[in-house]
């Protein structure tokens, strides 16, 4: 996994025309790190994955596209299929499902991984008592604006 993720930003970085110098200073990273992804002998940290994937897609949306795919290759035992669907989601829907991920991961200070999982669980669970995505959500939404009130409630008293 470590040598192809290193190998996808190496290219991502050529077909950008970008040095490694460029490319650290754009996501904030020094040289030798960037050097160190590339070469398989480390992996970007989840809060860099985003800045690296960001950075390329703004030079070449098809160099960031193909970042994103190698980023999100599993490393965990793939999802079970949720939907009906047949259709692969659209280019657009994957990469920023996968930036979301990363974006979990660092509010929440847990690996993608981790949240992947998490995830993935949940999902599950909603399939599996017949719930829709929109009615799942609906009664996330209920429940946090219950339990807002009630936080509210507890200040006031």
């Amino acid at each position: 996994m470590e040598r192809a993720l290193g190998k996808a930003i190496f290219e991502a970085r050529r077909t950008t025309r970008l040095t490694q110098e460029e490319l650290a200073t754009r996501i904030g990273v020094r040289v030798q790190a960037l050097s160190l992804w590339e070469s398989g002998r480390s992996v970007p940290r989840d809060r860099n994955y985003r800045a690296l994937i960001r950075a390329i897609s703004a030079l070449d949306a098809e160099a960031g596209a193909e970042l994103t795919r190698a980023v999100s290759a599993p490393s965990i035992t793939p999802a079970p299929v949720l939907a009906a669907s047949s259709a692969p989601p659209p280019p657009d829907a994957d990469r920023e499902l996968n930036l979301t991920i990363l974006e979990l991961s660092d509010t929440w200070g847990l690996s993608s991984r981790i949240v992947r999982a998490g995830l993935v669980q949940l999902l599950g669970r909603v399939q599996s008592v017949g719930l829709s995505l929109e009615a799942a959500k609906q009664k996330l939404e209920d429940r946090m604006a219950a339990a807002e009130a009630d936080t509210r409630s507890k200040v006031a008293e």
